[in-house]
């Protein structure tokens, strides 16, 4: 019995990959829906339409798997509210292959340039109308996504929506997305979604506390979910975030943050910039979340950490808050000090004379000015002839400066400038293969615009979980470059992600001119490219003594032609090492001209989707070099390796002059 594949089409015909069209040309049957199937008449394979009842679909399905290839093609992902959890369940999962693409959810959420990580889904579609589960997705207080039918209609949902909350809500209905008459509308009245288009879907986005302002500085502490008063209380907040000199694309560390109140007001002043809340008690990580969603605060990041491990993995702060002792706040002041940036500010509370005494000595000893204020607040009390006042117990807060050059900007409230746009190599796939400087950059970054086709998801593990994440992979160069320029000009950091090493086929310098022209300063952080990776794998030397000192990375024409001076055929003419990028597909001419330049029986290896985890590697020879990429269906992502170094770097007769005894140099004399 066959297995059926289940592919996702997303939001139309141009959604399809390359593995897809394979899939789909191999196919006896095709079931999908008329629209679907009206991309392939052409195709030789049985149609069948999927209508209801599905059980009748299902039965088809089941009598032709035993002897043919059947292919179903399902609307946006077929996981997301489609059909492949339904053919999992009655056909079995081992007999169904799911191959996913864009849901509806995603790509509405991308056209409107919000995350939908942490939003609600309703599904209407085919259902009868359910109000009270609409109703508590809305009151949770995040965003909500629905999937819409003709009964139930975007008007309805809107009526819905306003009637619960009429002026603390934004609807938006997104109409045939994918489809050349898409459109996207913000209604204002439950009336304007009459006429809209077939098929849609709504987005619902609750207004929050922070919307209207009231996220500011000096929130009573009842607004705040806190354990057993374990809060940085009102007044000393105000002064601790007037010490601090915020900034609007500052980075805070607010560390044992207890409720998070510290760094939830400040998220209001942090416009452009963001907030890492550390806590290690879990029930007060339950807190700081519930806080966050109460003030709408998505720039504070949650880090569930028992300090001082795990700080490397926050990004470098502008300012840094202590809310906090303990035996290891010494140690904790000391990295935060070694990471906080030039002229940054760290500001610590402190209870007792104790704390106070070994948080001012550990950020002297970081080389780091500091004062402290006393701040002790008398509240009034109503007496029979009057008020009478009643202290609270006074608060120290040590405020702590590094020297640096934006001192005086820090000390002036002025903004300084964004840091350059970044490009930065993610290397060959392998997250551990990124290097420290990249992961920095990552770890920094207010917006990552990555190459989507080539950059596996464990390398974007490194970013902020707070980070705008962009694919490229559906953007052109004046896309990419508008939307790098857009945010830099919004004080954002920005990193673009590319493969590898960006300067090698990485199309860097086209957007770096592109860049130049709107006067966006940048810089690059270079990645170890997957011929190194390769070379690993494949536990070889390219360069062997007196054999080949030459290596040679080219890439065959293709689309994108190649000057004639550089050909293959011209380059394996040398016999030096080559590592060909690129040219997978291009495998019956790459072995002509590797035949031509190193002969038939040339030792040549592939090594597909070098350091990651699915990595493949295959000797042959350059002869044979297309049938092995056919039998194994490679195509893409891999390295076509060809030269001396394959057979020569085990037991080869002529070392390097490098650890020969009798050679000296200028680190060691010869034996004699």
């Amino acid at each position: 019995m066959n297995t059926v594949h289940v592919i996702g089409v997303g939001l139309g015909y141009s959604d399809l990959t390359q593995k897809h069209h394979d899939i789909i040309s191999r196919a006896d049957v095709l079931a999908g829906g008329k629209r679907h199937l009206s991309w392939f008449r052409k195709h030789p394979a049985r149609k069948r339409e999927i209508t209801a009842p599905v059980d009748d679909v299902i039965s088809d399905i089941r009598s032709w798997m035993t002897n043919r290839q059947v292919v179903v093609l399902a609307s946006g992902d077929p996981l997301f509210y489609g059909i492949g959890e339904t053919l999992a369940d009655r056909i079995g999962t081992e007999r169904v292959r799911i191959h996913p693409n864009v849901s509806v959810m995603a790509e509405a959420f991308a056209r409107i340039g919000r995350t939908w990580k942490d939003a609600a889904v309703v599904s209407l579609h085919g259902r009868k109308q359910n109000t009270e589960k609409l109703v508590s997705a809305i009151d949770r207080g995040g965003p909500v996504f629905v999937f819409t039918d003709p009964a139930n209609t975007p008007e309805t949902i809107a009526r819905i929506a306003l009637d619960r909350h009429a002026s603390g809500i934004r609807i938006c209905v997104a109409e045939r997305l994918g489809e050349p008459e898409e459109r996207i509308r913000w209604l204002q009245r439950a009336e304007d979604a009459a006429d809209c288009m077939e098929p849609n879907a709504v987005i619902l986005l609750p207004e929050t506390i922070r919307k209207s302002g009231a996220a500011a500085p000096g929130n009573h502490d009842d607004a705040f979910v806190h354990d057993k008063g374990m809060i940085t209380k009102q007044d000393v907040r105000a002064v601790s975030l007037s010490r601090l000199g915020l900034t609007a694309g500052s980075v805070l560390w607010d560390l044992g943050a207890g409720s998070g109140s510290v760094g939830i007001e400040a998220a209001a002043v942090l416009t452009n910039g963001r907030v890492a809340a550390v806590e290690k008690d879990p029930d007060r990580v339950a807190a700081i979340r519930e806080n966050i969603r109460r003030f709408g605060a998505d720039n504070v990041a949650v880090y569930h950490l028992n300090l001082p491990e795990g700080m490397d993995n926050l990004p470098d702060p502008d300012r840094v808050f202590a809310g906090g002792g303990g035996k290891n706040l010494p140690e904790i002041l000391g990295k935060a000090a070694e990471r906080l940036k030039s002229g940054g500010r760290i500001v610590v509370n402190a209870v007792v004379m104790e704390t106070l005494a070994a948080a001012r000595a550990a950020l002297e000893q970081a080389g780091m000015s500091c004062d402290v204020l006393s701040v002790q607040v008398n509240k009034g009390k109503p007496m029979p002839g009057g008020i009478r006042f009643c202290a609270d117990n006074p608060v120290f807060v040590l405020c702590a400066l590094k020297p640096g050059e934006n001192r005086d900007a820090a000390e002036s409230g002025e903004e300084s400038a964004p840091p350059p746009v970044r490009f930065v190599g993610a290397g060959p796939g392998d997250p551990a293969l990124i290097t420290v400087k990249g992961q920095k950059a990552l770890r920094e970054a207010d917006l990552v615009v990555y190459a989507g086709s080539l950059v596996p998801e464990a390398v974007l593990a490194w970013a902020n979980p707070s980070a705008e994440r962009k694919s490229s992979a559906g953007l052109h160069l004046e896309a990419i470059t508008d939307l790098m320029a857009a945010a830099y000009r919004e004080k954002k950091r920005v990193v673009r992600l590319h493969s590898g090493d960006p300067s090698l086929y990485g199309a860097i310098a086209e957007q770096m001119n592109r860049l130049e022209e709107k006067k966006v300063p940048f810089s690059v952080i270079p990645g170890v490219t997957s011929a190194f990776a390769a070379a690993a794998a494949l536990l070889t030397e390219y360069t062997v003594p007196e054999k080949t000192q030459t290596l040679i990375l080219t890439r065959a024409a293709g689309r994108t032609p190649v000057p004639e001076s550089e050909d293959l055929k011209s380059l394996a003419a040398h016999g030096a090492a080559m590592v060909i990028y690129l040219s997978a597909g291009l495998a019956d001419r790459v072995e002509t001209d590797l035949c031509h330049g190193y002969g038939r029986d040339a030792p040549v290896a592939v090594v597909h989707r070098a350091s990651r985890p699915d990595q493949l590697i295959f000797r042959t020879t350059a002869g044979n070099l297309a049938k092995t990429l056919s039998e194994n269906d490679i195509r893409s992502t891999a390295l076509i390796i060809a030269g001396p170094a394959l057979d020569e770097n085990r037991g080869i007769e002529n070392a390097s002059k490098l650890y020969d005894r009798s050679f000296s140099h200028g680190c060691r004399k010869a034996d004699q």
